[in-house]
């Protein structure tokens, strides 16, 4: 077979190189545009399952650059100047120039012939002239470019700025850093791809990049200027520049995969963002599944249509966790109120591919720490609390006691919890009440204010974490008894909403990040939720019982209109609220669709989840005074420095109860 690469990275090289070792008789050439020696960025990341995948698929040049790769199972975050490891990871780092020049050696070894500095323009001749063209020439493709009207790409160009430096200063890890400047928040991905030498890149939002005068400054003062803001980072070391400038991260997907005997490969045909990997090892993971495609078919044709079928899932599921991952980096400065115990939970989970219980499996000592602080909310014990038979101090009450919660209802305590505490109490004192309530730092008050429904006090911004979901099913839906009233729990659904979050249209995505991570007041929703045995509905809120339906024009038809209407009236008769909009309003008015979905919760369901921590409180903010959803401004905040005994409750259900400081968490 005669085979021609457009484009001599690591997709292109790897892939002839499993093509010309499963069949020397294959006439392989690659184009490359740059020179041998040439190469732009630093150094680039395998996980272990991706050393597996190389192993398996060509020993040689696995052992070349693994002996190489600098390993390491520890991702650090730095915040505040603290720094919090989490263990269990198994990542590699490796030059990019010398992973390159592995490849290109072994190319040479098996007959590949590599042209550099060859740009190739006449394209239609060429794919006439072989059996196959691979277009792996880059994010900004030719090959894509050329055929777009077949090959249909989405380009996104993200709003966060970013650049690619190096450093001799070495990070030992996958390290994490933020630091908050008058400008606005920098963030730093960097770790070490040899014995001498680490990537250092830098990343923040365009209002921060604005702000620092970055469109004005040089290539000298922004090194220096950078230089400064993490300078207890890179301990006196420089950053080294390879043609480093601010960029925007492209965000590329293509509708179609091929076209006759062309095909796409790595950032050619797509990009995840680098917050949660390489895009090199993508691509090489591309190459494996392009060869194995030409394995298990009979010709081209099939070989193409095989390759997109395999692959494309399980490239759009790695897509969707990398733009949670990269829109959590583009909203950094709402997170930055957080611990840095807090904000590194948040960090490992902010893909969704992680929870708490394979991070536990991970590294339990990191999980113990971070529940451990989440425990540590606690008063002194002559705090009063309002139960059934009035206020009464915490050290009198007990087990099976009933208290009032943010819900206006009464609840049992499950526990009275004691721990020792040493260090600084706050007092806290709103109007119209004459006690001052002494309670630890972290201890949250539920806040219906609207700095809190921005992120700037707790769990609004979606970064801090309620309470744990009492089932492991909890979070997923399986357990909810809404799905009796639509003929119970049906698995298949499941599988079928997991691919409609993959293929979710493009006003269903501008939606999701309006409600995503409990954005819209505090409320949790769901995407492509499953409702009993038959439907699943766009997104739903389990607290208020409200779904969402989104309709395009397909729904516009007198049948579907119908069906739509059978549809909604079932899911109705479960008590289960609906809100139709179309494609149309949310991409013109979001403003107000989101406006008419926050209007359907009721007073109390719109306020819950909007925790904020006692040390983020201020005076004039306001607190949920009582049960009835009264609220408060806080008047006066003390502090002091403890050595003494603290008590919290355990309460039933609502995890609530009410103190004269206004309603806390338990």
């Amino acid at each position: 077979m005669k085979i021609k690469i457009i484009g001599g990275g690591p997709a292109g090289m790897y892939f002839a190189i499993l093509m010309k070792k499963a069949d020397a008789a294959h006439d392989i050439t690659i184009f490359e545009r740059n020179g041998p020696d040439d190469t732009f960025g630093w150094g680039v990341v395998f996980s272990g399952k991706t050393l597996s995948n190389l192993r398996g698929a060509d020993e040689p040049s696995h052992a070349e650059i693994t002996r190489d790769f600098e390993a390491w199972d520890n991702v650090d975050v730095v915040h505040r100047g603290e720094k919090i490891s989490i263990h269990g990871n198994s990542f590699s780092g490796i030059a990019r120039l010398r992973l390159l020049k592995i490849l290109q050696r072994r190319c040479d070894e098996l007959g590949v012939l590599i042209k550099f500095r060859s740009e190739v323009a006449a394209i239609d001749s060429l794919r006439g002239d072989c059996d196959l063209v691979v277009g792996a020439d880059g994010v900004n493709s030719f090959v894509r470019e050329r055929f777009k009207e077949h090959f249909q790409p989405e380009l996104d160009i993200r709003p966060n700025k970013y650049i690619w430096y190096g450093t001799n200063q070495l990070f030992h890890g996958l390290t994490l850093t933020f630091r908050e400047t008058p400008a606005g928040v920098f963030a730093a991905h960097s770790y070490k791809f040899n014995q001498t030498a680490s990537t250092f890149i830098v990343e923040c939002d365009p209002r921060t990049w604005a702000s620092a005068g970055f469109a004005e400054r040089s290539e000298a003062d922004t090194r220096g200027d950078l230089e400064a803001i993490f300078a207890r980072d890179l301990n006196g070391h420089p950053l080294l520049s390879n043609n480093s400038k601010w960029i925007n991260f492209l965000l590329v997907k293509n509708g179609r995969w091929s076209l006759e005997n062309v095909v796409l490969l790595g950032d050619a045909l797509h990009t995840a963002h680098f917050s949660i990997g390489s895009g090199t090892k993508l691509a090489i993971e591309d190459a494996i599944a392009l060869k194995e495609s030409f394995d298990a078919a009979k010709g081209v044709a099939e070989a193409l249509r095989r390759f997109e079928e395999v692959r494309k899932p399980i490239i759009e599921d790695y897509q969707a966790a990398a733009y949670d991952s990269m829109v959590w980096f583009e909203n950094a400065r709402d997170y930055m109120h957080l611990s840095p115990i807090e904000l590194a939970y948040g960090l490992m989970t902010r893909s969704g591919k992680v929870d708490r219980e394979s991070l536990r499996r991970r590294d339990p000592e990191f999980v113990a720490s971070y529940e451990g602080q989440q425990e540590s909310n606690s008063f002194r014990d002559v705090t009063s609390v309002k139960t059934t038979s009035g206020w009464k101090a915490m050290r009198d009450i007990k087990p099976g006691d009933y208290v009032w919660t943010h819900q206006n209802r009464l609840r049992r305590v499950l526990r009275v919890e004691s721990h020792p505490h040493v260090g600084r109490l706050l007092g806290l004192r709103i109007r119209d009440c004459s006690e001052m309530v002494w309670v630890s730092p972290e201890q949250r008050f539920l806040s219906p204010s609207p700095q809190a429904e921005r992120g700037l006090a707790g769990e609004a911004a979606g970064a801090a974490h309620p309470t744990p979901n009492p089932s492991p099913l909890a979070g997923r839906g399986k357990n909810e008894a809404i799905h009796d009233g639509l003929g119970g729990y049906a698995q298949r659904l499941a599988h079928v909403a997991r691919k409609l979050r993959r293929e979710m249209t493009r006003a269903e995505l501008v939606l999701w990040q309006g409600l995503r991570s409990r954005r819209l007041r505090g409320a949790k929703f769901r995407r492509q939720h499953p409702l009993g045995a038959d439907y699943i509905v766009d997104f739903y809120c389990p607290r208020a019982k409200l779904a969402i339906e989104l309709d395009g024009d397909l729904h516009n038809s007198p049948q579907a209109q119908w069906s739509d209407g059978i549809r909604q009236r079932q899911i109705q008769l479960a008590d289960v609220r609906v809100l139709r909009f179309s494609n149309d309003e949310v991409l013109n008015d979001l403003d107000n669709v989101l406006n008419v979905i926050a209007a359907a919760f009721s007073a109390s369901e719109a306020l819950t989840e909007l925790w904020c921590r006692a040390e983020q409180l201020a005076v004039g903010l306001s607190v949920v005074a009582d049960e009835t959803g009264r609220t408060e401004p806080v008047e006066i905040i003390e502090a002091m420095f403890v050595n003494e005994t603290l008590l919290n409750l355990s309460v039933e259900e609502d995890h609530s109860f009410v103190t004269l400081a206004g309603v806390t968490r338990s």
